[in-house]
């Protein structure tokens, strides 16, 4: 389990017989956090306002950071089917920055 805050907050995961640990920081006030098939860490970013997946070396990789040329505006929630597609969703306000 991975828990992360609304905050700039550290990735904290939770390992069972070992507790909470930091795993990551800073996370550009990251939520929404899931593992995608490959057990990667897929992210949500608010301040990057991008879709992130950490690999397993540790490296990021960007998913996506703009929609139909536009920049995303504050992506929340992330989900991936079981056939690996990714959906996002965020807020529907206009971000003016």
């Amino acid at each position: 389990m991975d828990l992360a805050g609304p905050r700039d907050r550290p990735r904290d995961p939770y390992v069972p017989g070992q507790g909470v640990t930091l795993f990551l920081e800073p996370t550009n006030r990251a939520n929404g956090l899931t593992r995608d098939l490959q057990g990667r860490l897929i992210a949500c970013e608010h301040d990057s306002r991008r879709v992130t997946r950490q690999e397993l070396d540790g490296s990021i990789t960007v998913i996506a950071n703009s929609f139909q040329g536009r920049r995303l505006n504050r992506p929340n929630d992330v989900v991936i089917k079981s056939d690996g597609c990714t959906s996002r969703a965020g807020a529907t306000w206009d971000r003016s920055t």
